[in-house]
């Protein structure tokens, strides 16, 4: 049998005639609190189903398979947490704003979200910074999301995170079912560890700490295939235009 091929898609969007979803982080370590406090979970009827990443008091950043445009009320967003059963602020979503090119390619994988509600930023809620210059390969890089850690598998409670490595997009492209675009990031370790499903959205950060990717899609799940990210770098002037 051929390989799957999944795009991180939430389970509202699963419709769409793309490549099948992915979730949760495989083979990663559970954040210590505060850790990564940038981290967001994007909730429907109280599930999780997305992750997020903080921009500044009143948006969030995603990728755009995570988001209905027509209906942002049906959603909310969760900061300042590790635990997404446990604490936590809650945030009705007021508008939402998905890349107008998404539709036609997923190298447009990207949406921000504008919350009704500011962000209380503490130890457990803050900002994440925008990266200043493109992400090469063999970079080190990091992932946190809340996806589950195991095929089939359902959604872990605790915040988790792994340590990857970034890979060139052209053999990237080389080894995927889908076409890689050179405005997506690829990171790939080993087998067993990577995306999986509820991971969608979930931010890769730099060294720095940084965010210079969103989990866009993968092979499910981590099963030695690259996974695919949106690069922020090169959606920073789209980024600037749409936050306001």
């Amino acid at each position: 049998m051929g390989k799957v091929a999944f795009v991180v898609l939430c389970s509202l969007a699963a419709a769409m005639a793309l490549p099948a979803k992915v979730g949760r982080i495989m083979g990663g370590d559970v954040a210590a609190p505060g850790q990564f406090p940038f981290s967001a979970s994007m909730q429907f009827d109280g599930y999780h189903y997305c992750s997020a990443t903080i921009l500044d008091e009143y948006t969030v950043i995603t990728v755009a398979n995570c988001v209905l445009t027509s209906f942002p009320t049906t959603m909310r967003v969760i900061t300042g947490m590790n635990r997404i059963t446990t604490g936590g602020e809650v945030h009705e979503v007021k508008t939402v704003v998905a890349h107008g090119r998404f539709a036609a390619s997923l190298q447009y994988d990207i949406a921000l979200l504008k919350l009704a509600t500011p962000i209380t930023f503490n130890e457990l809620a803050q900002p994440v910074k925008l990266p200043t210059a493109t992400t090469g390969s063999n970079e080190d890089v990091t992932l946190t999301g809340w996806g589950s850690t195991e095929y089939p598998g359902n959604i872990v409670d605790d915040l988790r995170y792994i340590d990857l490595k970034t890979m060139d997009y052209q053999k990237c492209n080389n080894r995927q079912s889908f076409q890689v675009f050179f405005n997506q990031i690829c990171t790939l370790t080993k087998s067993g560890e990577g995306l999986c499903q509820g991971d969608a959205g979930a931010p890769l950060v730099a060294k720095d700490g940084s965010l210079v990717g969103i989990a866009s899609w993968g092979t499910m799940c981590a099963v030695g295939d690259p996974d695919v990210y949106t690069s922020i770098y090169h959606f920073l002037d789209w980024i600037e235009e749409n936050r306001v």
